[in-house]
């Protein structure tokens, strides 16, 4: 896989590394770390079978996989709901089965309307796809033991 640590090496796993966020990751690691492209594994249909021998060579994980695109995110709700809620879950379900720290990206779109700044006691209220399947894969994440990075803007 790209980027693939050697056999036995336990690198840091980046999902989502073809994206703006995942690229900036990849760039910034010190080593190169464990990243599947989207020809090696599609993380939409992605299960846990699929996921746990990759986060099992794995240190930690970080999770920049979405469908990030808001506007795509009310067009295509199905992917939305697989990238940005269900791959979270299941990712955050083999990290904590397997020991392994998992960091996962979401967004300060899980507050919808009004104005921030937001803390991280703040209940989420999103009022579009893309917010309310963010919503969903941080409580999942959180549920098992994972943490999660809300960052409000990317650029670069």
């Amino acid at each position: 896989m790209s980027g693939e640590a050697g056999s036995g090496d336990r690198g840091l796993l980046v999902l989502g590394g073809s994206g703006r966020l995942g690229r900036a990751l990849i760039a910034a690691c010190g080593t190169a770390p464990i990243a599947p492209t989207r020809q090696e594994m599609d993380l939409a249909t992605a299960d846990e079978a699929a996921l746990e021998p990759l986060v099992r060579r794995s240190r930690a994980v970080l999770n920049a996989a979405a469908l990030a695109h808001v506007d795509g995110c009310e067009q295509r709700p199905a992917e939305a709901q697989a990238l940005n809620a269900r791959l979270p879950a299941r990712l955050a379900a083999v990290c904590a089965r397997l020991a392994v720290p998992l960091v996962h990206v979401s967004t300060d779109y899980v507050f919808g309307e009004g104005e921030g700044p937001w803390s991280e006691e703040d209940a989420p209220c999103p009022v579009q796809v893309y917010g309310r399947t963010k919503a969903e894969g941080e409580a999942a994440v959180l549920r098992l033991g994972g943490r999660v990075a809300r960052v409000s803007w990317l650029f670069g």
